[in-house]
């Protein structure tokens, strides 16, 4: 009877060893899991900085064609009339 008990004693004393092997590889795990999740939600603040770089960069390079457009349309009509004002001038 008594080696029994003794056996139960040591197998008891094998689960529960396993059971704290178990729990502290549980909250490795969390921790992994939690430290992953912040890495994350850091990426995400990244990718949407840089996305909204990209949108203002995207804003001011179509201001400044338009802007290019403008003044070539302008330089064009200014050429016109020095065209116009030399030909005057020939005749």
């Amino acid at each position: 009877m008594a080696v029994t008990i003794k056996g139960i004693q040591n197998v008891s004393s094998e689960v529960s060893s396993a059971a704290e092997q178990v729990a502290a590889s549980s909250n490795d795990l969390a921790d992994g899991a939690t430290n992953q999740a912040a890495v994350v939600e850091e990426l995400t603040a990244t990718v949407e900085g840089v996305s909204e770089q990209v949108e203002q960069n995207s804003r001011v390079q179509r201001k400044s064609v338009e802007e290019w457009m403008s003044l070539e349309v302008q330089f064009g009509k200014a050429m016109e009339r020095c065209r116009r004002w030399l030909h005057l001038c020939m005749k």
